[in-house]
């Protein structure tokens, strides 16, 4: 069965889309059959990767195909493959901004994101997904099918604060209410910038303070994962050696060793 990583934080512009895309990248290139859902309506994973597949049937054909029992779903049919091998991509579309409105509509909220990855769960090892911003009803429904809600952090004071209410939010309404299956919470550094003090000191206090949710690694802040737009591609495919990618490396090699 898959295992489920949710790409998320509450703020945006913390480099959600950059992880998702590079972490299903390396699993990819281990050997692992990957799929990337880009769950956010921008589509910047499909970008990334210098795919502009629209996503068949948009939302509302995701929505009625969760709807069907699980033998009669055809959600693996919107997957396309990507340039990479063992990697593929369930794309977004503009219609995906709607997915939070409908995810509320429809009965049994919590359990709407759980449907639409049944179905896929046997044919993958890792299932990563591109997460929009925001405390969403769609969000939270995500959370109650993952295995792992993993979160990219920017060391300031504020998104420390944002970190300390999705762990308590993670384990007062998630836990609480779901006692089947219940997410892991994990959190690492981006935009990391070791020349300034306040990085370096919230760093050092959340690993000593959060050492259980917070990973000791951080992705330094580098125009080498900003140039991923220009070029379409995944860190390691342009710029391999440098500090950003193998960095992503580190962090690969921690979730690979989860138990979860």
């Amino acid at each position: 069965m898959a295992k489920v990583i949710a790409v998320y934080n509450i703020k945006g512009g913390v480099g959600k889309t950059t992880s998702a895309v590079n972490l299903a990248y390396l699993a990819a290139q281990a050997g692992f059959k990957t799929l990337l859902w880009d769950m956010d309506h921008q589509a910047a994973a499909g970008f990334f990767l210098a795919n502009d597949s629209a996503l068949k049937g948009g939302l509302n054909g995701m929505m009625k195909d969760a709807a069907l029992p699980v033998s009669k779903r055809s959600i693996s049919a919107k997957i396309v493959a990507t340039d990479y091998q063992h990697l593929d991509l369930l794309p977004s579309d503009i219609s995906m901004r709607l997915l939070d409105v409908k995810t509320a509509e429809a009965r049994g909220s919590n359990s709407v994101i759980k449907k639409m990855l049944e179905p896929l769960q046997a044919s993958y090892d890792y299932i990563f997904v591109d997460c929009a911003p925001g405390l969403t009803v769609a969000n939270v429904s995500l959370m109650h099918a993952a295995d792992l809600v993993l979160v990219p952090v920017i060391p300031t004071v504020l998104s420390v604060r944002m970190l300390e209410q999705l762990n308590d939010f993670v384990k007062q309404d998630i836990h609480a209410k779901n006692a089947v299956k219940t997410p892991k919470l994990r959190a690492f550094f981006t935009m990391m910038d070791g020349r300034k003090l306040m990085h370096k000191s919230i760093y050092e206090q959340l690993c000593v303070k959060k050492k259980t949710i917070v990973l000791p690694i951080s992705i330094p802040y580098q125009s080498s994962t900003e140039k991923m737009a220009q070029h379409q591609k995944p860190l390691a495919e342009f710029a391999g050696s440098s500090t950003a990618a193998l960095a992503y490396d580190a962090l690969w090699a921690s979730i690979k060793r989860m138990r979860f």
